[in-house]
């Protein structure tokens, strides 16, 4: 037997004297709210029923009860029904006025490009008089959401209608439409006044849209007065079934009473507002609950815009060290969520060290999986250049850190081994080929730390630099970018510049080299830098984002990161293609 949907479009037409509103409020940031309103009259709906059910019209009802189960059945349904999905409920409210009842609901949306949303919500008391028959089984009534940067500092909000082949052998949409001339006056005087609505209303100043129903900042995706539609003269267009959902609703939108854009993927652009680098992003703080945003990046012309970020980790515990896999589909990053086994984790001179575990992140499914579950804390996962393991920084019981590999899979329970035994305590890494890797070593006893260059044959280092920052990162071209804090004196006080090098090794020579490139940005305290595939560098100060290209001769401010809510920016990650960035800050 065929799956048949709920075709709410029709079932929502037949439900005596109502009215339904839906109207989605976004804001730039990628959140916002969906406010529902439902409203029926209980006698109206009580009539329609029994003219649409013989054995009803045939039993003696009650109108004051009928009317008080229908009111309690839609209590039941707020309770339960949702206008669509990744939505969370923040408020119910029902008013009841003489015969008429009406629930106005209040929804908050964390990620708009997760949205979907019923194409017309669902009407309490009504199990839907026509059913539209998928031919696959596989169909759905929702309208999926999106959320993209584009160029000139805009973003694009699209708003899709859904699609799919029905059945052309199921019932026809304008059958219920069917009986006698008394039959059919009832119908249409139950139903006067019903209508629907869908309607998008955006926070930010709309610049365009393709839809030509625009009145300001509110767009209208769906709105049908359903006496008039439904019993028009062109009702007989739908006398028999589509061959596909989107002929419905081509043939739906030509009923009189009825607005519904030609396009069946509605774009709305406005400003993006990280484009204001002049806005003052709020003041640092220390970051207690890290979390890690996702965003999309853009690179037009040289210039980059960046989208709205979404949260990816949510969770109330430690999250950081995003990187992203060759492939650029999932995200690496170490988290506290839940151990295997309660503290005693990182012992004795870690104990402030939170109990961390490698996670996974999968960008298209939005799913999370464990890598690690151990009585160890681990940190900054990188896919390997094996392809196969990814490496860590593990914090062993009796607090020494040492670069560690595990084994990538979905388990858990991956096996694990130490790449280098004796190097520690080692904070921070990139890898330079299969067998060269780059390491922060912390200082013992009160000195700086130092960048060495580890063979993983051998197990041995060679000591390149002192006084360096964590930030190591591969860049584009295979050599290592480091931050150097260069120490000086003036006639009153002690200055320390960080400038950012290059660490390379020629091509046929032993040896490395290193190369000043530039000073990090002005107020950047300890700055992580990350790289584009085209070779130009990343860095964040609080909230403000910058960028510089070899050709340049100083940094760039390219996005303003408080403007989505973000602060204390503290690292990023560029994905393989330069078309997505993470960024760990503190919690809106």
């Amino acid at each position: 037997m065929k799956k048949t949907i709920a075709i709410v479009l029709a079932a929502a037409g037949v439900t005596g004297c109502f009215t339904s509103n839906v109207l989605v409020t976004i804001r730039p940031d990628g959140t916002g709210t969906v406010e529902q309103t439902v409203s029926f009259r209980a006698s109206s709906m009580v009539e329609f029923q029994r003219l649409a059910s013989p054995d009803l019209a045939a039993n003696p009802v009650d109108p004051a009860l009928a009317s008080r189960e229908l009111r309690t059945e839609m209590d039941k349904w707020a309770e339960t029904m949702r206008v669509g999905r990744n939505l969370r409920l923040r408020s119910s409210e029902s008013v009841t006025t003489g015969e008429t009842t009406e629930r106005r609901l209040t929804y908050d949306i964390d990620d708009v490009s997760a949205l979907e949303l019923d194409l017309v919500p669902q009407i309490p008391g009504v199990s839907g008089f026509y059913v539209v028959a998928a031919k696959d089984g596989t169909g759905s009534t929702r309208l999926t959401t999106a959320l993209e940067p584009l160029a000139d500092g805009l973003e694009r909000f699209t708003f899709r209608f859904p699609n799919f082949g029905m059945d052309p052998s199921a019932e026809p949409p304008a059958s219920w439409a069917t009986g006698s001339a008394a039959e059919m006056a009832s119908f249409k005087n139950l139903m006067r006044g019903a209508r629907i609505t869908l309607a998008v209303n955006s926070v930010a100043p709309i610049v365009r849209t393709n839809s030509p129903f625009r009145q300001e900042n509110r767009v209208t995706l769906v709105d049908a007065d359903i006496a008039q539609a439904l019993f028009s003269k062109q009702i007989g267009m739908l006398a028999t079934t589509p061959s596909t959902f989107d002929q419905l609703l081509t043939q739906f939108g030509d009923l009189p009473g009825v607005t519904l854009a030609d396009a069946r993927a509605i774009t709305i652009d406005v400003q993006n507002p990280s484009t204001n680098i002049s806005a003052q992003p709020p003041p640092a703080a220390p970051s207690t609950d890290p979390e890690i945003y996702l965003a999309s990046l853009l690179s037009d012309g040289g210039r980059l815009t960046v989208g709205p970020p979404i949260n990816i980790s949510n969770n109330p515990g430690y999250d950081n060290q995003p990187s992203f896999t060759p492939d650029g589909q999932e995200i690496l990053f170490a988290s506290s969520r839940g151990a295997a086994a309660p503290t005693g984790r990182g012992r004795g001179a870690t104990s402030a060290i939170p109990p961390t575990d490698i996670y996974r992140y999968r960008i298209t499914s939005r799913q999370i999986w464990r890598v690690t579950n151990t009585l160890e804390a681990e940190f900054s996962p990188v896919m390997m250049p094996d392809g196969r393991n990814i490496s860590m920084v593990r914090v062993e019981a009796d607090g020494t850190q040492r670069l560690w590999q595990v084994l990538n899979n979905d388990t858990g329970n991956g096996a694990s081994s130490v790449i280098l035994p004796d190097i520690r305590p080692v904070g921070y890494y990139a890898w330079m080929d299969e067998r060269s890797v780059a390491l922060f070593v912390l200082g013992q006893n009160g000195q700086p730390s130092t960048l060495q260059v580890a063979n993983t044959q051998t197990g041995k280092a060679e000591l390149i630099a002192s006084d360096i920052g964590r930030s190591i990162q591969r860049m584009p071209s295979g050599a290592i970018s480091f931050v150097h804090r260069e120490r000086g004196s003036t006639d009153r006080s002690m200055t320390t510049n960080l400038v950012l090098k290059r660490l390379a090794r020629p091509s046929g020579s032993s040896s490395f080299q290193i190369e000043s490139l530039l000073a990090t940005p002005s107020g950047a305290v300890e700055p992580y830098v990350a790289w584009m595939p085209d070779g130009s560098a990343l860095v964040s100060v609080n909230s403000s984002l910058y960028q510089w290209r070899e050709k340049d001769s100083t940094w760039t401010a390219v996005a303003n990161l408080a403007a989505f809510g973000l602060r204390d920016v503290t690292r990023l990650a560029v994905s393989p293609i330069g078309d997505r960035i993470a960024i760990v800050a503190s919690a809106k």
